[in-house]
């Protein structure tokens, strides 16, 4: 029983330190700056994973107690070192640096930290770590929870962190320009005069006639989109409606392109709607989590979600647009 705490406990220690060394190459391994702030959060619960590992299998054990529990903690700084290395990657963060060695490196790093926790959750009876979830919820730990609960889930699935960034990576193609040239086509053709008054299920006739409650969602859920690991320190956004006076360049454009940009946003949401990675990190959805959180969580079974009415809504006006006017597109 002892090598086995402390193959654990070794494995554990290991993929910590592994975490601050990839943590130093993020610069050098991306250039966009938003998968550097992915990535760096990412690392950040990373390290909170292992630690709840820990934590939750020595819980479990016959000798546990305060005073060991508090010889782990003081034994570990890799919460000091991580905030302390990513405060050294303040001075370069903004600049492209990109080594494609270090990025190598950099992913090498993370397959291995991968493979030890699929090493330790092996034998899944042996910590039910859906428990430790819990604790978390009973805690009212929720935004440990999302991401801690993410993790788990991609390596019950036999998944990888990288995942979470490559659908960032997809739903992050819809531009503000895009939405501004939707705008423009809808009120310039008077398209809302075309839309089913009445007949969706979904979609009220109030929607249906004030146009900017669609664009100012859609407005909202792609600066989410785009900033979704940045958004706990940001202030309120601008509107979509108060910001059409950054857009003044862009004309009408023709309908083949308007049809083509309303496909790519039906596509992109219904995507979104449907991958649990990317709608547990999106902050338009966290109310519907909360509500979530506190539903019984069983092993080997994820939580489920409640309809997003605003975004059903969302889905459904673009179903219709895309039908009225693809009449002879098709």
């Amino acid at each position: 029983m002892y090598l086995e705490d402390e193959k654990l406990l070794t494995i554990t220690q290991k993929n910590k330190k592994s975490i601050l060394e990839a943590l130093e190459k993020i610069n050098s391994t991306f250039n966009e700056l938003n998968i550097k702030v992915a990535y760096i959060k990412i690392l950040n619960n990373l390290l909170k994973f292992n630690k709840g590992i820990e934590n939750y299998f020595y819980s479990k054990k016959p000798g546990y107690n305060t005073i060991f529990q508090k010889r782990i903690d003081q034994n570990d700084d890799s919460e000091y070192l991580f905030t302390k290395i990513k405060a050294s990657l303040k001075s370069d963060f903004n600049l492209e640096g990109f080594n494609s060695l270090e990025a190598e490196k950099f992913f090498n790093i993370i397959d291995e930290i991968e493979s030890n926790i699929l090493l330790l959750f092996k034998d899944e009876e042996v910590y039910e770590f859906n428990n430790y979830l819990i604790n978390l919820i009973n805690d009212k730990k929720l935004d440990d929870f999302i991401w801690l609960n993410t993790i788990y889930n991609l390596y019950k699935e036999n998944q990888s962190i990288r995942n979470i960034v490559n659908d960032y990576r997809t739903f992050n193609s819809i531009e503000f320009s895009d939405l501004y040239k939707m705008y423009l086509f809808v009120t310039d053709y008077n398209i809302n005069e075309l839309l089913f008054i009445g007949e969706s299920k979904v979609i009220s006739d109030e929607y249906l006639l004030d146009v900017n409650k669609f664009f100012n969602y859609m407005y909202d859920l792609v600066e989410d989109m785009k900033n979704f690991v940045a958004k706990e320190n940001k202030k309120d956004i601008l509107s979509f409606d108060s910001k059409f006076n950054t857009y003044t360049n862009i004309k009408t454009p023709t309908k083949s392109e308007f049809i083509s940009i309303v496909r790519k946003i039906f596509v992109v949401m219904r995507d979104l709607y449907e991958n649990d990675n990317t709608k547990l990190l999106l902050d338009n959805v966290y109310p519907v989590l909360v509500k979530s959180f506190y539903a019984p969580l069983k092993n080997n079974v994820k939580i489920k979600y409640e309809f997003n009415e605003d975004f059903i809504f969302a889905l459904e006006y673009i179903q219709i647009i895309i039908e009225v006017m693809s009449d002879t597109d098709e």
